[in-house]
């Protein structure tokens, strides 16, 4: 008898205990959906904008060489960088200028003489020669190769003052006072100082994220020392880089040499590109996504998965979009663990976007 009633016993007490067990309590977060912004984040390197060589085009000493010409100093259009000895250019010019006086008067002699012909020989004929028409023909063409001859000192002499092209940086310095220079040799580089380039390369998947891209779109870029800058789309590559086979895109920063807040080409730098807006996108910590890339939620007080569309994920958070009904605000699982299961009953303690219980 006592042994039947201790089997009994054993019998009844597993119902028991499951009538008894706990309902699972979740943390959850409402996540509502918003109008997002798509960003994309990528290295960039700084590059000189029109980096040019001045060259010499005459040859003698340097007797002017302008103060703030250092490497580093800003110059502007109508700074004289240079002046080589000009006394053997203006020379130059002097002789080529007699010569097209000298030009000038023998056409004139000519033309007298022709006019005394014609007026002696009125009834006869005269040969082209007679008329000295060969003679002016040729008096014409010594006059105009005199004054090429002299337009071409006058620019020789010209540049014998060498001036910036553009509102530049002096990157380089290769001249000193009272050197020798020959036709030819490089004095400075120059840089634009109102610029500089920076390059990127994105990925086609990149480029389908972001959208058109434009001078319009917004770009960021935070340097080595976190100095951060805005930034616009000069142009895009029309090739494809060898190396990578990615876009290459060149953008561009103005006003980079300040002297409170400097940009160095060179240098390498992030760069932030935010694209086209997207609908009813939502973010989470990045805790409520499983392993396998679904989200738990709670509707009604039990567990469902949710298939997303992830559109980026970042350490502590992901933004991503609900393929069912995706305009909806939902009641998403902050941690979930691997026991749950779809359609089990849960009691759900919501908290705020800082991890405080509401």
């Amino acid at each position: 008898m006592t042994v039947l009633w201790m089997l009994t016993e054993d019998a009844v007490e597993p119902n028991d205990l499951a009538s008894q067990q706990p309902i699972l309590k979740v943390s959850t977060l409402e996540v509502t959906p918003m109008v997002y912004r798509v960003k994309e984040s990528v290295v960039g390197v700084t590059q000189a904008r029109w980096q040019i060589d001045l060259i010499s085009a005459v040859e003698g000493r340097v007797t002017t060489l302008s103060q703030g010409t250092k490497p580093g100093d800003s110059v502007a259009l109508d700074t004289l960088l240079v002046e080589i000895d000009d006394t053997n250019y203006k020379a130059h010019l002097a002789n080529t200028d007699a010569q097209v006086k000298q030009a000038q008067l023998e056409l004139a002699r000519l033309k007298h003489e022709q006019t005394v012909v014609e007026q002696v020989s009125v009834g006869n004929k005269v040969s082209d020669f007679g008329r000295f028409e060969p003679h002016i023909e040729a008096a014409r063409a010594n006059l105009q190769a005199a004054i090429n001859a002299r337009e071409q000192a006058q620019h020789r002499l010209t540049e014998t003052h060498l001036y910036p092209p553009f509102e530049a940086i002096v990157f380089e310095r290769r001249v000193v006072l009272g050197q020798w220079v020959n036709s030819g040799d490089r004095l400075f580089t120059l840089i634009a100082s109102d610029s500089i380039d920076v390059h990127i390369e994105l990925s086609p998947s990149q480029k389908k994220k972001l959208g058109t891209l434009d001078d319009q779109t917004v770009v960021f870029v935070i340097d080595q020392l976190k100095q951060k800058w805005e930034a616009r789309l000069r142009y895009e590559m029309p090739s494809n880089s060898e190396l990578t086979r990615q876009s290459q895109l060149v953008l561009f920063i103005e006003e980079p040499y300040g002297k409170d807040k400097s940009l160095l080409p060179n240098s390498m730098v992030s760069v932030t590109l935010i694209g086209q807006e997207i609908d009813h996108v939502v973010c989470a910590p990045a805790t409520a996504l499983t392993p396998d890339g679904y989200v738990w939620i709670v509707e009604n007080g039990r567990l469902e998965k949710s298939q997303i569309r992830i559109q980026e994920q970042f350490d502590d958070r992901v933004c991503f979009q609900f393929f069912k009904q995706p305009e909806a605000t939902r009641e998403i699982v902050r941690y979930p663990i691997s026991t749950m299961l779809i359609g089990q009953q849960v009691e759900p303690v919501t908290e705020d976007s800082r991890g405080g219980t509401l």
